[in-house]
């Protein structure tokens, strides 16, 4: 639990936000006076000139108040450079702890891991043997600014404090956030919402809205619907109460009953301290811890290893790596042996299947080949057939023609036609009863002008009869039969 600053010292809280700057001072235990500066458009984003305006300030506090310069300052910084994460981790010693958290700082927290300041702190023990731990990460270059601003007027920061240590002291003091709660500050331009189960954070998730926006408040309606959503769904808890403190917009606090419900409060103030104003709660309720929840020297101590465990870890990282080398060669050879076999016993099922089909079709294949052949014989008849049909001159012309001027004593007995290119070529054969009639008919083929060859094969008498001379004539012709 939180405990509270002694009453018999006195302490300053620090509260540096984009819009300006402010600072409580309680003495005793109770507040005694406030300093606020709010940065004008010309200053806002100038460095240099709010750095002079946080100094000038501290200078007047000091005079008016009557201060020591020795009194130590609780710093409170917005979003912009400072992050809070709830982890779950093993119940474990601290330095085993702040190991374990380093060497995981990058999945924690957006910013580059060397150029933060980062602590945290056991939120409780959890019944599986895991720990709850708050761990937050401020820039180094905004804390070493502000550190050096304040140590200029003679102070010096003794830690680090967040919302979250508003909402445990708070209630650690006023006995309220028994159960399962949401706590909501509101800042400048934006609302983080804690969600607590008896005072130990679980879950946070920032909502950011404009007031000058006439939708913002419907949009922040949304995205509290959306967070508490969330949080039922992966926590199981259902919040039942909601509190609010910070600088919670006046001109929507109705609204604001709408957003959360009923069971919404105000946190209106820690009278036993001398706080009446809500607005001035957050930085009050640091101020009142007797420890800062992030102290400065564990903030921006650098992690030193024990020389052991530096030599062990520096001897075990190269053979870890050489595992994960050696893991992943076999899981890749494996992986390839697998796709092999995989697919030679696709290939195998492939051809297989393959030859059934070829066994199918063969028959049909084969008769595709009988057809082709056949198909190439009736080619060349048909083409035999054109050049007979484009030759102007039928067999029944030639045979008119032989038989006209065959010799009565001449007879054919065979005759043969075949295409020759682009003409005819005829073969006959016959008998004839004087061999000067038949040498005569020979003659008077010549006289026809389409023959182009004209040959007396064989004349010799006949083997029968001596009175009969057997002949072959054979000739060529390509046009018509016309003298």
């Amino acid at each position: 639990m939180p405990s509270f600053f002694k009453k018999s010292n006195d302490r300053i809280a620090l509260e540096i936000s984009p819009d300006g700057v402010q600072l409580l001072y309680f003495k005793g235990g109770r507040f005694a006076r406030e300093k606020t500066i709010v940065f004008s458009e010309n200053v806002r984003g100038n460095e240099f000139q709010e750095d002079n305006l946080v100094h000038l300030m501290f200078e007047e506090f000091k005079k008016e108040a009557k201060v020591e310069e020795t009194l130590p300052v609780s710093l409170v910084v917005e979003k912009n450079s400072f992050n809070l994460r709830v982890a779950e981790l093993p119940s474990v010693s601290e330095a085993k702890l702040r190991s374990l958290i380093f060497w995981d700082l990058a999945t924690y927290f957006n910013f580059d891991t060397t150029e933060i300041y980062w602590d945290f702190s056991v939120l409780e023990d959890l019944r599986n043997g895991n720990s709850r731990v708050l761990i937050g990460a401020v820039k180094k270059q905004e804390w070493d600014r502000i550190s050096a601003i304040v140590k200029s007027s003679g102070f010096a920061l003794s830690g680090l404090e967040s919302p979250i240590s508003c909402f445990q002291t708070l209630f650690d003091k006023t006995g309220e956030s028994q159960g399962q709660v949401a706590a909501v500050y509101f800042s400048t331009d934006s609302a983080l919402c804690c969600f607590m189960v008896n005072n130990v954070p679980i879950f946070f998730r920032e909502l950011t809205y404009n007031l000058g926006d006439d939708d913002s408040v419907n949009r922040l309606h949304e995205k509290w619907d959306h967070t508490q959503a969330f949080f039922q769904a992966n926590f199981r808890f259902f919040v039942n109460k909601v509190y609010l403190c910070g600088r919670v917009p006046e001109n929507i606090l109705s609204t604001l009953e709408q957003i959360f419900g009923k069971g919404v409060k105000l946190i209106s103030g820690l009278p036993e301290a001398g706080v009446s104003e809500y607005r001035l709660l957050p930085l009050a309720a640091c101020a009142l811890r007797e420890k800062p929840l992030f102290p400065v020297s564990r903030l921006t101590a650098e992690l030193e290893m024990p020389a052991k465990e530096r030599d062990r870890m520096r001897l075990e990282l190269p053979r870890v790596a050489e595992i994960y080398v050696l893991l992943g060669t076999l899981i890749l050879l494996i992986a390839s042996y697998l796709s092999l076999h995989f697919y030679n016993v696709w290939l195998s099922r492939e051809m297989v299947r393959s030859s059934q089909v070829c066994q199918r079709y063969y028959p049909l294949i084969q008769k595709l080949n009988e057809v082709q052949v056949q198909k190439e014989k009736l080619a060349v008849k048909e083409k035999q057939l054109l050049a007979l049909s484009n030759t102007k001159s039928g067999v029944v012309d030639l045979l008119t023609e032989l038989s006209s001027r065959l010799p009565a004593t001449s007879w054919i007995s065979s005759l043969n036609v075949t295409s020759a290119g682009n003409g005819l070529k005829i073969q006959f054969t016959g008998s004839a009863g004087d061999y000067d009639s038949q040498m005569n008919f020979l003659e008077s083929l010549k006289s026809l002008k389409n023959i182009r060859e004209l040959n007396l094969d064989s004349i010799r008498q006949s083997n029968k009869s001596g009175s009969l001379w057997d002949y072959s004539i054979s000739l060529r012709i390509q046009e018509a039969l016309h003298e």
